[in-house]
């Protein structure tokens, strides 16, 4: 989707895991890396603790198989990068999806 909207370049996976394993048990781990004026209010695993109790209804409605959540929410990250065309560079869109 990222480079349907028109990103020129995309993350480089390699480099997200890297910088992840090397962050393993530090304060590193988990904080996403984005340019300054892009970092969320609160950590991922913050927004994911608050905000899943409230959305698992709703995924389970939607895909009943929890073998197939990650489908479902490739699908809600597609459409949400599509849904920030014009707003925001799809490059960074995601990157911090990534």
């Amino acid at each position: 989707m990222a480079q349907h909207l028109g990103a020129k370049s995309l993350p480089d996976v390699q480099e997200i895991f890297k910088c992840a394993s090397n962050a393993l048990g530090t304060d590193a781990y988990g904080r996403p890396r984005l340019p300054s004026g892009h970092e969320p209010g609160d950590l991922p695993l913050n927004y994911l603790k608050s905000l899943w109790p409230a959305l698992l209804p709703a995924v389970r409605m939607l895909c009943e198989e929890p073998k197939n959540w990650h489908i479902l929410c490739g699908l809600a990250i597609q459409q949400a990068l599509e849904w920030g065309k014009g707003v925001i560079d799809p490059e960074l869109e995601l990157r911090i999806v990534m």
